[in-house]
């Protein structure tokens, strides 16, 4: 994904009924089930953030939300006021858990943080009005960042397989760009 200017910085794979001891995914009381579903949030220049939201289309399955650093240009297609469960357990005895969420207003405030990494944490490495500083600048204000989650955790591969999508566009786009 680096390969194509898509930066990544979380993820989780898809788990369908691992047991909650198990060593990779597991956590909580004995003898419950772990499920999550499969995301990824990655930031993305602005030209390719348009081969992205043209492509979700033929994806229903996936929920996404993606934003230009001042929020200007936002999209979702979350439900308003609703969260989406990415990680839950089930328990002996117990209500299911369900400890990671995700929400279009949660993801507002978590983009001025991500945004706010590149310019107070890498930033601040050049001098203010360095040459260097501008060019990071001029990338962070082209960026998109971007959230997608596969609401099929039991297949698990529709988000990889939209992701082979836009990659393989913005190859194809890229290629024409320098023909």
């Amino acid at each position: 994904m680096n390969y194509h200017y898509m930066f990544t910085i979380n993820s989780q794979p898809p788990v369908n009924c691992a047991k909650s001891n198990d060593q990779t995914f597991g956590w909580g009381p004995k003898n419950g089930y772990i499920y999550q579903k499969g995301y990824i949030e990655f930031f993305v220049r602005s030209k390719d953030a348009k081969i992205i939201i043209a492509k979700l289309a033929d994806y229903p399955i996936l929920s996404y939300t993606l934003s230009n650093k001042t929020g200007s240009d936002c999209y979702t297609n979350y439900k308003k006021n609703s969260s989406i469960a990415l990680t839950w357990g089930v328990f002996p005895g117990r209500e299911i858990l369900q400890p990671t969420i995700a929400d279009y207003k949660t993801f507002l405030i978590w983009k001025d943080e991500a945004f706010a990494l590149w310019s107070e944490k890498w930033g601040k490495i050049y001098e203010d009005g360095s040459d260097s500083r501008k060019v990071l600048n001029d990338i962070v204000d082209d960026l998109y960042l971007i959230c997608l989650v596969d609401n099929d955790y039991v297949s698990g591969n529709v988000l990889w397989e939209f992701l082979d999508k836009v990659m393989n566009e913005m190859t194809r786009t890229s290629n024409q760009e320098t023909a």
